[in-house]
């Protein structure tokens, strides 16, 4: 079930019965799952089931259908946890992130977190 004004980018998985509110994002190559409620934008390659929940992480699966070897994806992971870091902003750990990243797909994180939000961020809380 969708909401107005919801906006799904490319290669993106909702699962059966899943309703997104009105003005969310979903990321490209996100997946969220069946039954799912999604309150906020998910970012892309992002992983998200449940109700008024966090990230649960990336989609692996996406990553490798993407075409990633696992030792990308594991970087992939590593900076995404770097980036929703809670001992500074997500601000200024994109900046810390910048400096050295070398993945389009992080680029395409950031890109998306940067980009007006009308419903906030879907975050992954510290495991």
């Amino acid at each position: 079930t969708l909401a107005g004004h919801v906006e799904i980018n490319n290669h993106a998985i909702l699962g059966g019965n899943c309703a997104v509110h009105q003005f969310v994002r979903i990321g490209e190559y996100a997946m969220i799952g069946g039954m799912s409620g999604v309150e906020k934008d998910i970012i892309p390659y992002g992983l998200y089931t449940g109700i008024r929940e966090n990230l649960k992480g990336i989609n692996l699966i996406g990553l490798k259908r993407k075409g990633l070897d696992t030792k990308s994806i594991n970087e992939i992971y590593d900076i995404v946890k770097i980036l929703f870091n809670k001992k500074d902003t997500i601000t200024n750990n994109i900046k810390s992130i910048e400096t050295n990243n070398k993945f389009v797909e992080i680029n395409k994180i950031i890109e998306f977190i940067r980009d007006n939000s009308k419903r906030g961020l879907c975050i992954i809380e510290d495991e």
